[in-house]
């Protein structure tokens, strides 16, 4: 029965085909706006106190506010204490496959804060979230079954949904060491591979290690922001390009095109552009999800900060082009009230070496930074140290910021568990 559910969905997006002007695609948006801010008004408790309220002036919504009226936002009458008793038992026990009710998923999200959010998904939005990705980011093969290996930080069924006759999905735990993953990895043999940027780091440096070459014929980046640099690194070694889906509690948000550029989905999601320090490409999106009833998305502002593309993508799609996500405001690192936005610290660590295979600073307190660096094997870590304090310092002082003392070590990543964020705030 849930197979046909993903066939008729599948059917579905084929029938509505793609949008070919920027006027057809608003138009629809406003259609399936109005749709389903009727069916939300009438079945959230949360949004019933809001029946004469315009879409502009409906409250702006966050993963904090989410959590706080998460029993009154969601229509399966779930309580929060309810949700998160469920999802922390499948956490302590890693099994991923039970359902709370009537099919009903709960999924666990740490987020990169570390602050616990919880998303629900009834077993027709599952179907939805599957039929999506199939369209947009699984290549089909006619009579030939593809093996996708899936590193992440928990299993879910909406995950394990995708496993058909035309795909065979593997599940690798992140709390296991990844030496163990590598080897079962290559057991397994899969032709695509799916797993966050920090593990993919690894699992190149070990295949380069051990002299094999990769066989994928498609790799993706999830869960963790794909840095620049980090993708050219990818792909210089896997030779090929690196795919990116940019899907978080609060949904599918887009996905690479053909020519390895993320766009938004914004047939599926309605997006406001919250643009920062009257910059015209970086801002914060602010989404409303057209199809999620369990637990209604709506003028929800993530805190990411995306950059959107100055040129227009080849590959030809009106879908808004991103030319990378910066990462969180919450990683804007400030010295007496200043800020610095954490490009400015990628770049310079990426002017001082070309010889760093991998990094992360943090600011401990106002006047203290930690810089942990990784440096191939065939580099003085004290050279490129002092290179690295150079273009900090010298990025210190261009901002008119003194008294900041640099503390460096060696970056050793032993876990995946949690999310890596390569610039954070203690």
């Amino acid at each position: 029965m849930f197979k046909l559910q993903i066939l008729l969905q599948l059917i579905r997006i084929k029938l509505r085909g793609k949008f070919s002007t920027r006027e057809n695609l608003v138009r629809f948006q406003k259609r399936k706006l109005k749709l389903h801010l009727k069916w939300v008004r009438k079945n959230s408790p949360f949004y019933t106190n809001f029946t004469e309220t315009t879409f502009d002036k409906l409250p702006l919504m966050s993963k904090d506010k989410m959590m706080e009226h998460f029993d009154s936002l969601n229509t399966e009458g779930v309580s929060k204490s309810q949700a998160f008793r469920f999802a922390n038992e499948a956490e302590d026990s890693r099994n991923f496959n039970q359902t709370l009710k009537k099919g009903l998923t709960v999924g666990l999200s740490s987020g990169t804060s570390g602050n616990k959010g919880i998303f629900l998904a009834t077993k027709s939005e599952r179907a939805q979230w599957v039929a999506e990705v199939l369209n947009r980011v699984l290549p089909l093969k006619l009579f030939k079954q593809q093996k996708i290996a899936f590193f992440l930080r928990s299993n879910s069924t909406l995950y394990e949904s995708v496993k058909s006759s035309s795909f065979s999905f593997h599940y690798f735990d992140l709390k296991k060491d990844i030496h163990l993953l590598f080897e079962e990895l290559l057991a397994i043999n899969p032709s695509i591979l799916i797993a966050p940027p920090s593990v993919l780091l690894s699992l190149s440096e070990l295949f380069e290690n051990k002299k094999i070459k990769s066989q994928f014929t498609k790799i993706i980046s999830v869960a963790e922001v794909l840095e620049t640099d980090v993708k050219r690194q990818l792909e210089a070694k896997f030779s090929q390009k690196i795919h990116q889906v940019y899907q978080a509690t609060e949904g599918f948000l887009g996905s690479t095109c053909n020519e390895g550029v993320l766009h938004l989905h914004e047939d599926l999601i309605h997006f406001e552009f919250k643009f920062l320090d009257d910059s015209n490409t970086a801002f914060h999106p602010i989404i409303s999800d057209f199809n999620r009833k369990t637990q209604p998305m709506i003028r929800y502002e993530l805190n990411y900060i995306l950059h959107l593309k100055k040129n227009p993508c080849k590959c030809g799609s009106i879908l808004t082009a991103i030319d990378h996500i910066e990462g969180r405001s919450d990683d804007v690192l400030e010295f007496n009230a200043q800020k610095i936005y954490p490009d400015f610290f990628r770049q310079a660590v990426i002017l001082a070496s070309d010889n760093i295979l991998n990094y992360r600073i943090t600011q401990l307190i106002n006047t203290n930074l930690l810089v942990e660096l990784q440096i191939d094997s065939v580099t003085s870590f004290s050279e490129v140290k002092v290179a690295v304090e150079k273009k900090i310092n010298a990025l210190l002082l261009e901002k008119n910021i003194r008294g900041v003392e640099i503390i460096f070590k060696e970056l050793n990543l032993t876990s995946f568990h949690d999310k890596f964020r390569r610039i954070k705030k203690e």
